[in-house]
């Protein structure tokens, strides 16, 4: 909660002001999987890097890795 707070609260609403999402790795051209799988073994984070292949290695059959 302290965490979200210090993050928002300079963060000034405007009525007349539309919001909008923006990918801070690509700010031009929008979120893609391929910058963000690029940026996390780059991001000088210690990252455990078996929970990364988890997400491209599912233990599902492909037909619901398609549906989903």
């Amino acid at each position: 909660m302290r965490e979200c707070f210090a993050v928002l609260h300079n963060i000034v609403l405007q009525v007349d002001v539309t919001d909008t999402w923006r990918w801070l790795l690509d700010p031009m051209h929008g979120y893609s999987v391929r910058e963000s799988y690029r940026f996390i073994p780059n991001s000088g984070e210690q990252v455990d890097m078996s929970l990364v292949d988890d997400v491209w290695q599912r233990h599902i059959p492909v037909k619901v890795s398609m549906f989903v």
